[in-house]
């Protein structure tokens, strides 16, 4: 599963696009790189590219201003789905635009805009309906911005440390309910040092985000904001270690 990882440039907008082919053999983000190259630019100008089995590609570092939206490229992201008809876009790459614009949503604290390069040009692109894919309102904002899945009960959390990795659940941007309340109550514990102050919400967006991967990066862990059982182990251990 392909994770976003926030940039350290100012961003605000997420701007859509296709590629104006169906042909397979445009379907990777290498062709673009080409064809952007043929332009005399430096490389291809999106971010993310999202080929027809749904596969995220990075493209332009993300740290790195787009070239995707001419006079709108500052402060931005440029996400092309590969495609030219839209009954030839498919659902692997709505599933994949959808949870990769969640994950963007949720790193900017559920205030990303999102909108189609035919907002600002006279051209049809992206072609097929981003915002009902998306569920935008009239000004690029996703409506219902917490993930649809099941909420995570908090019973299946041990309150001690033991190594029976079943009952630790994995969490991820997203994901919601009491597992996620608790969990960010053991980052509130663990990272007061750090001026870790989440809100218990149950939601885990961006905020929480950043902190799992503060955490994870004061314990020599990988700062990734997915929560797996190792992330648990540490988090009750630091927890336990204050209490005694």
């Amino acid at each position: 599963m392909f994770h976003f990882a926030k940039p350290p440039r100012a961003v605000h907008t997420t701007w859509l696009h296709c590629s104006a082919s169906d042909n397979p053999k445009h379907d990777d983000v290498s062709v673009i790189d080409a064809w952007h190259k043929a332009r005399g630019w430096s490389g291809v100008g999106y971010h993310f590219f999202i080929k027809k089995d749904g596969t995220v590609q990075t493209g332009r570092p993300i740290e790195k201003i787009g070239a995707h939206v001419a006079g709108h490229n500052t402060g931005s992201i440029g996400i092309c789905l590969h495609g030219l008809k839209e009954d030839r876009f498919t659902e692997a790459q709505f599933d994949s635009l959808r949870t990769l614009c969640g994950q963007i949503n949720a790193a900017y604290g559920l205030q990303m805009r999102f909108r189609g390069h035919c907002e600002v040009a006279a051209k049809a692109c992206p072609v097929f309906d981003y915002r009902k894919v998306l569920g935008l309102d009239d000004k690029g904002y996703i409506i219902e911005p917490v993930a649809t899945r099941e909420p995570v009960p908090l019973t299946a959390i041990p309150d001690t440390v033991n190594h029976d990795t079943a009952n630790y659940p994995e969490l991820d941007v997203g994901d919601r309910g009491e597992a996620v309340a608790r969990l960010q109550e053991l980052l509130n514990r663990a990272g007061a040092f750090m001026g870790i102050d989440l809100k218990v919400d149950g939601i885990f967006g961006g905020q929480t985000a950043e902190a799992v991967k503060e955490l994870k990066q004061e314990y020599d862990l990988y700062p990734s904001p997915v929560v797996v059982a190792h992330v648990w182990r540490t988090l009750i251990a630091a927890e336990a270690a204050r209490a005694a």
